[in-house]
């Protein structure tokens, strides 16, 4: 009974932050229940980096994708990753933190007596935001640490709320941009013990942005030359490095971000809204902040030349900002005409009606996500248990020497990486050197490839066919 008042006490005291929360986690459960799992190359790619972190052999040997390492990106998904054989878990843990995003947001606008549905309504129908949350992207992680930092700071919470902000850096780089406009804000309010905390945060995420690969990279060198001499030309670089034009491809992704039907409602009420708030001179001005992790794309793509991420679905703090600035669009005071049980009734059906639109749009959207166990979607998720347990019994030392397509190489190095010394990729049949072919403990190739076992010189291999995977596998026996 104790148990059920202080409960029923505290949901009376933060009614809007319980309402938000439990809807926010409905709300995405309905879509996930419809779309089905599926999760961003990003999450494969960092998972993968942490089989380098145990196997110091894929240093020199493994390509990546194109991801920095980013330390808690690496170590937790990776560690889901090897502990459970998927991100299922992460879904749901990235559900949780948005929602309390969310919660966070919907309860800062009531304190500072903004309109907090508006902002619920639209934070939860934004559809790209939540295919992010459902495909735990790395920044699914990183906004929503940023945006529940600055709530705390704004309630004078500065040691917990520059700790989100670190948190944040660790999931996805961007956030010393957000506290170093604060350490000039908290310089303006003369309050220079929080000034100390957001130098020391500073330095922590500037040291982790600029020194991150090496959690998975003995140089800086290997790291490009792994990561990104693969995919970018000379041209790009040129064209983009040490130049302005690097925040073009920038701009052009934060207009393609802000003009889709899910943000565009919510423009010109943005900006009645960011009157009001700077008019009035709210805490809730902090929130305007939130993009500005956004800000490492252009400041990369101008050091690097690395345009290819700088896309809209890499940053969504902008369209989590709009339905916040539009909900102090106008007064919040109309709403103390209305009766008690006229705003049950008129939160009960906009929240009802926000949860029919996640469903309908998930079912709209079923097969059209990342990646799935069974190797539909775009990535065509391929693991691979059987081999695995085939080298688990057969290479005890953990030495092997692999040959796999290219396509297979993420998810080679994820479950069977601990294994290798070495991981070579082929992109073609026709790459294939059979001279060297037998100096190669495992071969893994796709069964269209038509591999000539005739080629090989050794009679050692043990050749197994996965055909409902439609790959081809050979082992030493």
């Amino acid at each position: 009974m104790n148990i059920y008042n202080n409960l029923l006490k505290y949901y009376r005291q933060n009614t809007v932050f319980v309402i938000s929360f439990i809807f926010s986690i409905i709300t995405y459960l309905f879509y996930l229940y419809f779309r089905g799992f599926g999760w961003d190359g990003d999450s494969f790619i960092s998972a993968s980096q942490f089989v380098k972190i145990i196997n110091h052999n894929l240093y020199y040997a493994t390509i990546d994708g194109g991801a920095h390492p980013k330390l808690f990106t690496v170590i937790i998904f990776g560690a889901i990753y090897q502990v459970t054989g998927g991100f299922y878990l992460l879904t749901f843990i990235s559900i949780i933190i948005n929602a309390l995003m969310i919660s966070s947001l919907t309860n800062w606008i009531y304190r500072e007596k903004g309109i907090w549905l508006i902002a619920l309504f639209g934070l939860l129908i934004n559809i790209p935001w939540t295919k992010i949350v459902i495909n735990c992207d790395n920044t699914a992680f990183s906004i929503p640490l940023i945006v529940i930092g600055l709530y705390l700071i704004s309630k004078d919470k500065y040691y917990v709320g520059a700790l989100l902000l670190i948190i944040s850096n660790f999931f996805r780089t961007g956030s010393e941009f957000v506290i170093f406009i604060l350490i000039i804000y908290t310089l303006y309010q003369k309050k220079f013990k929080h000034v100390i905390i957001l130098g020391i945060s500073l330095s922590i995420t500037l040291m982790h942005s600029y020194w991150g690969y090496l959690l998975v990279y003995p140089s800086r060198e290997i790291f490009w030359n792994n990561c990104w001499a693969f995919r970018v030309s000379p041209e790009t670089i040129a064209k983009y490095q040490y130049s302005i034009k690097a925040i073009i491809p920038y701009l052009h992704s934060i207009f393609k971000q802000l003009l889709t039907k899910y943000s565009i409602i919510f423009i010109i009420p943005a900006i009645l809204g960011l009157i009001r708030i700077l008019k009035n001179h709210s805490k809730i001005t902090l929130a305007i902040l939130i993009p500005l992790g956004s800000l490492i794309l252009p400041v990369s793509t101008f050091l690097y030349g690395t345009i290819l991420i700088t896309l809209e679905t890499k940053h969504m703090g902008y369209t989590i900002l709009l339905p916040v600035l539009a909900a102090f669009s106008f007064d919040s005071s109309i709403f103390k005409m209305l009766g008690q049980k006229t705003k049950v009734f008129f939160t009960s059906g906009i929240l009802l009606l926000v949860i029919l639109f996640s469903a309908f749009t998930g079912k709209l959207k079923q097969r059209e996500y990342e990646a799935h166990i069974n190797g539909t979607g775009t990535i065509g998720w391929t693991n691979f248990p059987n081999i695995k347990k085939d080298i688990e019994s057969m290479y005890p030392s953990e030495n092997i020497t692999i040959l796999t397509a290219y396509q297979y190489l993420t998810f080679i190095t994820l479950d069977i990486g601990k294994y290798a010394n070495n991981i070579d990729v082929v992109k073609d049949i026709a790459d294939i050197d059979y001279n060297k072919i037998n100096s190669y403990d495992l071969i893994i190739i796709p069964n269209s490839w038509n591999f000539d076992i005739n080629k090989l010189s050794s009679k050692d291999f043990r050749i197994k066919n996965n055909l409902q995977s439609n790959y081809l596998y050979l082992f030493k026996k």
